[in-house]
């Protein structure tokens, strides 16, 4: 009995305090491991913790992560997803899906005392079509967007063995790339969506996609071949005119 007027005295004082503006919560913690799986799939791992930073015991209530989809005719599928708490215990959730966004919506009726935070383990695995033949370009969801302010958080980006990046959309000033992995930190800049290439070919240079500059250098190779092709035979016609 106790346990329940408890949990109706934080359910009250949430619905209170969600009527003013000031923030009573914060993801303290929102990393991201994102791994290029087999088969076209990409595994989204996130550890977050939220935490109460006002006076008073809330209750966070529904939690929900959107992703927006960069071309409306083509949105995110989300092939599998699971929530949990710091106990591996499953969070109630459902999915949802837009034609200008997908959310994943968590249930959290979990009391959190000031200073106190609420863990989650959120994956999901998401299906996309790589384009390129030697390069392939990802497009994938880098920040969610959510009510709850996110105050730091780290990611971890891992492509195939043997694979290197050879562009990446965002890297600020802390980013290290290492073979087939590469992470930074989130910061306020930081956009909700990373575009990144890798190849088998390690072509890095700068700003500049690997295989813009590949490619770039197949055409100036081949406009060489051809000038001196064209070189070589208006010398046998200049000859054939003597």
């Amino acid at each position: 009995m106790i346990k329940r007027l408890l949990l109706l005295f934080f359910l009250f004082s949430s619905i209170f305090l969600s009527g003013y503006s000031y923030t009573v919560e914060q993801f303290t913690q929102y990393d991201s491991t994102i791994t290029i799986l087999e088969d076209n799939k990409i595994e989204i791992k996130k550890q977050l913790a939220i935490r109460n930073i006002h006076d008073a015991g809330i209750i966070p209530g529904q939690v929900e992560f959107k992703i927006f989809n960069a071309d409306p005719s083509d949105p995110l599928k989300i092939v599998e997803y699971s929530a949990k708490n710091r106990y591996d215990e499953d969070i109630r959730s459902r999915l949802s899906t837009t034609q200008n966004f997908t959310s994943i919506a968590l249930d959290i009726f979990q009391p959190i005392l000031p200073g106190f935070e609420y863990e989650i383990t959120l994956t999901y695995v998401i299906e996309y079509d790589p384009s390129g033949i030697f390069f392939k370009r990802v497009e994938i969801p880098l920040k969610e967007s959510t009510r709850v302010p996110i105050l730091a958080g780290d990611v971890f980006v891992e492509v195939p063995e043997g694979k290197y990046f050879t562009y990446l959309s965002y890297e600020n000033e802390d980013a290290i790339i290492e073979g087939n992995t590469a992470s930074f930190s989130l910061q306020e800049d930081t956009p909700d969506l990373l575009i990144f290439e890798y190849s088998f070919i390690p072509l890095k240079i700068g700003p500049l996609a690997g295989s813009l500059v590949f490619w770039s250098l197949v055409n100036v190779i081949l406009l060489i071949i051809l000038g001196m092709e064209i070189k070589r035979e208006l010398k046998k016609m200049h000859k054939r005119r003597k």
